[in-house]
């Protein structure tokens, strides 16, 4: 596989974008917190709102779309954005995606490479993201591109 091709999310795509992440970052809490989804919509929007202040245009956020250069085809997209963490300045990875029926074929290793790469841009040495517990094909991937756990969360239901 060639490389991707990256460019920024227009605010247009941003707009299109935004209302289903909102939806589905509520469902991954559902899921891991086992709670309604609709108890977890408000929160989710507000933490949308709070780190999204201005869109796509809020400063040290980089929100981009990838594709495949030679036919311009959408594989997913890549939010990642400068934040303090493990005692200083990381590069934080928000949200990275590979459209589902594009799985499987390399992209989303070649989207933590780009990720890798936007950090170096932003002049961060060190990149940090959050999975939930459920997401065994990322924390798979996330392993084998050289990260570690620096930190679990546990619950019982009782």
């Amino acid at each position: 596989m060639s490389g991707l091709g990256m460019q920024r999310m227009t605010r247009k795509e941003f707009d299109a974008w935004r209302a289903p992440q909102i939806v589905e970052y509520a469902a991954e809490m559902a899921r891991n917190a086992r709670r309604a989804t609709d108890d977890l919509m408000a929160q989710s929007r507000r933490e949308f709102a709070e780190l999204l202040p201005h869109g796509v245009d809020t400063p040290g956020h980089r929100l981009l779309i990838a594709f495949v250069p030679e036919t311009g085809r959408r594989i997913g997209w890549l939010w990642i954005a400068e934040r303090e963490a493990d005692g200083g300045k990381v590069a934080w990875i928000y949200d990275i995606v590979v459209e589902e029926n594009l799985r499987g074929r390399g992209y989303g290793r070649a989207l933590m490479a780009e990720a890798e790469v936007q950090a170096r841009e932003m002049g961060l040495t060190r990149i940090a993201l959050n999975v939930f517990g459920d997401n065994a094909i990322a924390r798979s991937l996330y392993g084998s591109s050289g990260y570690h756990e620096t930190a679990r969360q546990m619950a019982k239901d009782l």
